[in-house]
């Protein structure tokens, strides 16, 4: 009866994935040959008021910065001055710009014999997709570029927390990066949708609560990359304006709320002191709080506030590991390892959005820390459940010989009972 059950069969899965994991992380980690960037200049001038207007900019000088740009949440108006030299073949150049969820890009660039007649397009992931000139899920804008050079300005405005990489490419080097993005999601989906099946699997066999919350986890996380890499942005219609930022915002908020449920319950059998289990008990209600809070429109409250509790929810995470007062199933020692192993790798990413020195020698984008992020915890969580599932399917396997043992003692006391009433 428990062959079905046999754990080898989760064994097999979890080395499938661990490869697969390993093969990505080497893809990720890989850096591609360096496409040329065009943009001999940026310079950043913050508007407080969003008041400024071209002319206003155009006179202004602004802050140099290099080709990565993180701000992090802000009310503020920010215009980027690139000085962009002609391509070596024609005049074609793509402004290509990434991160995918900034709400609104509005390019100028100065019209023929004008240097004053301004002409605009607008890009975003509130504007329609179907309205876009370049058909991907990128954002940019296709410009000619005269033989000695052009000025072209970028003004931003999102609630999101402002990562910015702004180049100026060659439409085949666009390209290219565009079909690595496509590739990278392809093996981000597949491999969380791996990890998202197993789970779904365990918990149908086993009925156990912390496999049906890392399940969900798994799906908001999987989702949320989805979204966050702007393959949602079809969604974006003239009728649907805010649809895809609404989805991407809400699966934003949703990471942090399933974690704590999950982790509260990786937790319990540990038998962590009730006053740190009370903290995980009332943590999760930052979500609805948070998520009320979009929708009366205070957005960057919600995404900065989000922000925190992810952070605070690491390292308290890190407080109730080594606060455990009993061993299971894996060992603390092992648990403590593993959030201790994920916290120090998240700050990585969060002092890289801080520093230019750790920003350069990471050097990974953010489409790439997406992508590790979910792969490494996903994995590690993964296997602390294997190891649990493992035992559990021990038990069962042992409760169930107990049981066939106690049967057949029943059914030879029976037999015994019988032949003495015969011999009576």
């Amino acid at each position: 009866m428990y062959r079905g059950l046999a754990v080898p069969t989760f064994g097999n899965r979890m080395k499938i994935f661990l490869s697969f994991a390993v093969l990505v992380t080497g893809f990720m980690l890989a850096q591609p040959s360096a496409a040329r960037d065009l943009v001999v200049s940026r310079t950043l001038i913050e508007d407080v008021s969003g008041t400024l207007t071209i002319a206003d900019v155009a006179h202004r000088e602004g802050k140099p910065v290099g080709p990565s740009l993180s701000i992090g949440s802000s009310e503020s108006v920010y215009w980027m001055r690139l000085e962009v030299q002609a391509p070596a073949h024609g005049s074609q150049v793509v402004l290509f710009i990434r991160p995918s969820f900034i709400n609104d890009i509005r390019l100028y660039e100065a019209g023929p014999g004008d240097p004053m007649g301004w002409k605009t397009r607008v890009i975003g992931n509130r504007y329609p997709f179907r309205q876009r000139e370049r058909a991907r899920f990128s954002l940019g804008f296709d410009v000619n570029t005269a033989s000695h050079g052009a000025t072209y300005y970028l003004r931003i405005k999102t609630v999101s927390p402002l990562d910015l990489q702004a180049q100026a490419l060659e439409p085949a080097e666009a390209d290219r990066l565009d079909h690595r993005r496509d590739l990278v999601e392809v093996f981000f989906v597949t491999s969380m949708m791996l990890l998202l099946l197993w789970a779904v699997h365990s918990y149908l066999l086993a009925r156990q609560p912390v496999v049906g919350l890392f399940a969900l986890h798994q799906a908001a996380y999987t989702l949320f990359g989805i979204a966050a890499t702007g393959y949602l942005a079809p969604l974006t219609t003239t009728r649907t304006p805010y649809l895809a930022d609404w989805l991407n915002a809400f699966l934003y908020l949703a990471i942090s709320f399933t974690s704590l449920l999950f982790c509260r319950q990786i937790f319990k059998p540990y038998r962590p002191p009730p006053l740190l289990m009370r903290g995980l008990t009332l943590l999760p209600f930052t979500f609805p709080i948070l998520l009320a809070a979009y929708v009366l429109g205070y957005n960057a409250f919600a995404i900065t506030g989000n922000a925190i509790v992810i952070r605070i929810t690491w390292i308290y995470f890190v407080v109730v590991a080594f606060s455990l007062r009993e061993e299971s199933t894996p060992k603390r020692r092992l648990l403590q390892i593993f959030f201790v192993s994920i916290f120090i790798i998240n700050a990585v990413f969060w002092l890289a959005k801080g520093s230019d020195w750790i920003a350069t020698k990471v050097n990974l984008t953010a489409v790439q820390t997406l992508v590790m992020d979910g792969l490494v915890i996903g994995g590690l969580f993964a296997m602390i459940l294997h190891s649990r599932a493992r035992l559990a399917l021990r038990e069962a396997h042992v409760a169930a010989l107990d049981l066939a043992m106690v049967q057949k003692k029943f059914e030879v006391e029976q037999e015994l009972k019988k032949q003495y009433k015969v011999e009576a």
